[in-house]
């Protein structure tokens, strides 16, 4: 797509990956991507349907360890066991849509950090805004675009409070459901209104690399803009290197 965000290329390339992994995949590229420990979850999640085919889904997670381990004689790495199972739960359970437990452990295992099931996890705001676009193309991917629940209200606080905290006062893109409690937040704070913040915003350039060539100067407008710019530079380049292990499932071994 000409202008196009990594992020919807990702989005592009990940509906295609789909639609083509039993009969297009390569096994022995998905079985090194699944040996990788750098790998996303979201190539990782068509890794397995390329190497185990669609019925894997219902297996039991030991099933598909050992059927990888005898495969690729080894074991799948700890990391990644997490990042797949989080994954195919994001497509299979709505929970990550009200309870804050879940969400939290997959929005870190999507930006490769360990997932504490017993802790409270706060992520950054980069972190964050990562693990909600690949949240909502894992429901895509298994639920396509109809029935998306409604994000609970724990939800939408626990968002609203981690930018609160960084400062940050427009929830923009895949965040802008927690919007109205941020704004409560906010309520009699100083700092440019949202509405000024929101118009500059949607004015910046977001395409591939428009975002690092921006220079921001240093007014609190300035700020709230470099604030959401350092959080869709991270996703933009996540999806970026996700877009790379997809295409490597389908790049036959002997082409460079």
């Amino acid at each position: 797509m000409a202008n196009a965000t990594p992020i919807e290329n990702l989005g592009e390339g990940f509906r295609g990956a789909r639609e083509n992994a039993a009969s297009q995949g390569h096994r022995p590229s998905a079985i090194a991507l699944l040996a990788n420990p750098e790998s996303s979850p979201l190539p990782l999640l068509v890794a397995a349907d390329i190497l185990f085919g669609p019925g894997w889904i219902v297996w039991e997670p030991e099933s598909v360890y050992m059927e990888y381990k005898d495969l690729a004689r080894k074991q799948m790495p700890a990391e990644n066991r997490d990042r797949l199972m989080g994954a195919l739960a994001v497509t299979l359970n709505p929970a990550f849509f009200w309870d804050s437990q879940p969400f939290q452990n997959f929005v870190m295992i999507a930006n490769k950090e360990d997932s504490l099931p017993d802790a409270l996890q706060e992520p950054t705001p980069p972190e964050l805004l990562w693990g909600l676009v690949l949240a909502d193309l894992l429901w895509e991917y298994g639920n396509g675009e109809d029935g998306k629940p409604r994000w609970d209200d724990e939800i939408c606080q626990f968002c609203a409070v981690v930018l609160n905290r960084n400062g940050i006062r427009l929830a923009a893109g895949p965040l802008e459901f927690c919007q109205p409690h941020l704004d409560m937040l906010f309520h009699g704070c100083q700092g440019p209104a949202l509405e000024r913040v929101q118009k500059a915003w949607a004015e910046l350039p977001k395409e591939e690399g428009a975002l690092q060539k921006h220079e921001f100067k240093e007014d609190p407008l300035s700020v709230q803009l470099h604030h959401l710019a350092v959080m869709y530079i991270h996703a933009q380049t996540e999806a970026r290197d996700a877009a790379k292990q997809l295409f490597e499932l389908f790049r036959p071994a002997d082409r460079p």
